[in-house]
């Protein structure tokens, strides 16, 4: 884990990191680099919301600060690994989840990332 910064501790912690990202959609590109593969979802007030589960898994970081600091400096396969366990979810492809919520990811992803090879992409959807 990245030195200073903490994993988040409740799903309402992966929420407000998941609400933190999504919020941003100027950075989301530079924040996912060239090949990201999991994401948190969740539905928030009518709106399917998405964010990097490298970024996600942090407590109290915002968008700019990953981007600067902290983005290669974290393993994906710990971040991924503890927001499973947090969950107790296993991360779903693409091709396994819901219609309106694979629909709404592509809308999401197309407007920063229109090349994005989507067959890469799996998720854990919170309640």
């Amino acid at each position: 884990m990245a030195a200073g910064y903490k994993f988040v501790d409740t799903i309402d912690e992966l929420i407000d990191s998941t609400r933190e990202f999504h919020s941003k959609p100027k950075y989301c590109k530079e924040a996912l680099g060239k090949v990201p593969k999991y994401f948190v979802h969740f539905y928030d007030n009518g709106i399917h919301k998405f964010g990097l589960s490298k970024f996600c898994a942090f407590k109290g970081i915002i968008v700019e600060q990953y981007i600067d600091t902290y983005r290669r400096r974290t393993d994906g396969g710990k971040t991924q690994k503890h927001i499973a366990w947090l969950t107790g979810q296993k991360w779903i492809p693409l091709d396994q989840i819901d219609n309106q919520i694979r629909q709404a990811f592509d809308n999401w992803i197309s407007g920063f990332y229109p090349n994005y090879k989507q067959d890469n992409a799996s998720f854990i959807t919170l309640s």
